[in-house]
């Protein structure tokens, strides 16, 4: 009984076992299309920076003499970071100023000459002596026709009158000539202007000398030797006339300005001559910089020489034409005096006899000679002042010229003395410094980098195929893998226009990305994963993008149809993400497409696939 039981199990659990497997059947994996949010983004890779970050460069060589931040230091903008050995480029400085200052002491010399108020006083002077003339000339004519002593006497007072006043006029005419004149001064100025160019101009050719001496001699060497000795000579006598001048009475404030600047460029001669002499016992391979501005100095020099021989030649002439004027000036105060005491002694000869009538007849011719001889003196100090004017108005103007010029010289050393202190561009924060005290660096050399350490970007690069979908202000999330569960966001600021060709030699545009907000502490320099959403659709029919089969450029799902089996459908897609694609057309909601037709062709029966579409 026991044994048939079982046996009846036994048959029971192979029956129901090849039961089960008659009814298995191959699954197929299928989706369910539906609504959904799709979004295309774009993947890039790059870093961060800070906002703004920039290099700083040395646009001079040199060495590095101090250093006023370390790395982490706050800067402000215009502040200094370091500092470049700028001795010579310090002397040629002092040297164009002390040309500025001799030119703008030449010029205010220039205009305060008041030659235009010589012209005024030498005009009023001829008004003055042509109606000495007429009063001499009616007074002989009256002396002709009338003979009576009160009329005498009367005409002879009115004639000491005049003669007082034309030597009064003469007379002021002589000081203000005397107080106006400049001409020495500008005189010896000049001079100093021409001595102190040559010197410049061999302490130029000198110094290219130097430079293009591929090894100095000992002869070299001695001369510049021997023009220290004498630049010390030359400044202690300097020094000797200052004092002197300065402990004298008489001396002018012109004067005292002129030997200061004589002191001045002996000094400045004799820092040039020791600044030669370590050139040439130190001497180095010079820069094709350095000559070229050691040539245009000697250029420089020799114009400068040449407009300052040509302003010594034209202050020598004014100075020959003041003394002119001085002298003829002084013949009209002689000239005036003896009508004056002709005038009185006429007077006195008249009151003495009345009788002298013949007499008083050649007293009056003398005397209208004398006033006509006035007159063309008068008009010969006209003519010389206008002559002073026009030469001292091209004085003028050719000084106004070199003081422009020293001036651009000027500014041009300050520029070129500025450039030895490298400043801050920024207000920021000191990200690395390449350089220390002592080290010798050349012009385009980075020696650090600042940047804003409370603002960031991130910058990357994108292909031709993703550039074009880029747009300013598109929405950026960033990621980072220093820290894997940190995220940042913010947006585009600014897609190149251009390419720029990679270090891999590809061409790429370069995409600026604004950091707006973060949980991460950032770092310059740090890589980051970029992820651009360049669109995004809201409840719309989506499938996965790998139930897509394209056939001659068109595009099919396989659709399970009531009949439970799939048929081929075309589609027309939309927008794209990463594994969702959007259906415009083909398919409705809650359809069930085949998820990967690609794998599935090989695991189910033929005839679960409908023949056509």
């Amino acid at each position: 009984m026991k044994k048939r039981i079982l046996l009846s199990m036994m048959l029971l659990f192979v029956f129901t076992l090849t039961g089960c497997l008659g009814r298995q059947k191959k699954e197929v994996a299928t989706f369910t299309v539906e609504k959904t949010s799709i979004k295309s983004t774009i993947a890039l890779t790059g870093a961060i920076k800070c906002d703004p970050e920039v290099n700083v460069y040395s646009e001079v060589q040199g060495k590095v003499t101090g250093i006023f931040v370390a790395e982490g230091d706050k800067v402000k903008k215009g502040s200094s970071i370091l500092t470049i050995d700028s001795s010579a480029v310090y002397i040629s400085y002092r040297l164009s100023n002390i040309s500025y200052e001799t030119a703008k002491l030449n010029y205010e010399s220039l205009k305060n000459a008041n030659t235009d108020l010589a012209v005024k006083q030498a005009e009023s002077s001829i008004n003055t002596a042509k109606q000495s003339l007429e009063i001499a000339k009616i007074n002989l004519s009256m002396a002709q026709e009338s003979d009576t002593s009160t009329e005498q006497v009367r005409q002879a007072e009115a004639q000491v009158k005049n003669a007082e006043i034309n030597l009064e006029t003469a007379k002021n005419n002589l000081e203000a000539l005397k107080a106006g004149d400049t001409s020495e001064d500008a005189f010896h100025l000049a001079e100093l202007q021409v001595e102190t160019q040559k010197i410049l101009v061999d302490n130029a050719e000198l110094n290219l000398k130097i430079l293009k001496t591929s090894k100095p001699s000992d002869n070299d060497i001695k001369q510049i030797e021997q023009q220290i000795k004498q630049a010390e000579i030359n400044l202690n006598a300097a020094k000797r006339n200052l004092d002197n001048a300065k402990s004298a009475s008489l001396t002018t404030q012109s004067q005292i300005d002129a030997l200061e600047d004589q002191v001045s460029i002996a000094e400045a001669n004799l820092e040039i001559a020791k600044l030669n002499l370590e050139k040439l016992k130190e001497k180095s391979v010079p820069t094709e910089e350095q000559v070229k501005q050691a040539e245009n100095q000697l250029s420089q020099a020799k114009i400068s020489l040449e407009i300052a021989e040509g302003n010594l030649e034209q202050t020598k002439k004014a100075t020959d034409a003041k003394r002119y004027q001085i002298e003829n000036a002084q013949k009209s105060v002689d000239l005036a005096s003896s009508q004056l005491d002709a005038a009185k002694i006429n007077l006195d000869m008249i009151k003495k006899s009345t009788k002298a009538s013949k007499e008083s007849i050649e007293l009056r011719k003398v005397q209208l000679s004398q006033a006509e001889e006035q007159v063309n003196l008068s008009e010969i100090a006209l003519e010389s002042a206008k002559v002073q004017y026009n030469t001292n108005q091209d004085k003028i103007s050719q000084a106004k010229l070199q003081v422009d010029q020293a001036y651009e010289n000027l500014k041009l050393s300050e520029i070129n003395l500025d450039k030895y202190t490298i400043k801050s561009p920024i207000d920021g924060t000191v990200l690395l410094l390449n350089v220390k005290e002592g080290d010798n660096i050349s012009p385009g050399v980075v020696v650090g980098v600042l940047g804003n350490v409370d603002s960031f970007i991130a910058e990357a690069y994108a292909d031709e195929v993703d550039a074009v979908k880029i747009k300013q202000g598109q929405t950026v999330t960033l990621s980072f893998d220093a820290s894997p569960y940190s995220e940042s966001y913010g947006s585009v600021r600014s897609i190149s226009l251009t390419p720029t060709t990679t270090a891999q030699g590809v061409k790429a545009f370069k995409v600026s990305i604004s950091v707006e907000k973060s949980d991460f502490s950032l770092k310059s320099g740090l890589s980051t994963n970029i992820e651009i959403l360049v669109d995004k659709r809201e409840s719309v029919l989506g499938i996965p993008a790998e139930s897509i089969v394209e056939e001659d450029s068109r595009k099919y799902v396989y659709l399970l149809g009531s009949d439970g089996k799939f048929g081929k459908v075309e589609i027309q897609t939309g927008l794209y993400s990463d594994d969702m694609v959007e259906i415009i057309l083909g398919l409705s909601e809650g359809d069930k497409i085949l998820e990967t037709p690609t794998s599935a062709f090989s695991e189910i029966p033929a005839n679960m696939f409908r023949q056509g579409n």
